[in-house]
């Protein structure tokens, strides 16, 4: 599906939500090459003068989301890191989650 639908944006065409869901799941699941990746991304960012549309940041969102894993979190024990706002002399609590 990917191929299809970079040639379809290439052509000045949207992506439906159905198409961007199936395109971005590919890529979750690493069914797709890193120049693929990159070949679809590059085409949705230069498609046009407008923007992507809805549909299509709504479908590529919703693979992400359903690709994300889940994992329970105590977030005082989790933290990396704790950056202090030294003008507002708060505490911004902050998790740098890093994949290899």
């Amino acid at each position: 599906m990917i191929k299809e639908a970079i040639v379809k944006i290439v052509n000045k065409e949207d992506l439906s939500y159905s198409e961007a869901y199936t395109v971005m799941n590919e890529i979750m699941n690493g069914e797709t090459t890193p120049t693929q990746n990159a070949a679809f991304l590059a085409s949705l960012s230069t498609k046009s003068a407008k923007a992507e549309t809805t549909d299509e940041i709504a479908g590529c969102a919703a693979a992400m989301r359903d690709a994300a894993v889940k994992f329970e979190s105590n977030l005082r024990n989790d933290l990396d890191y704790i950056k202090k706002d030294e003008e507002a002399n708060t505490a911004l609590n902050t998790i740098r989650l890093i994949t290899m």
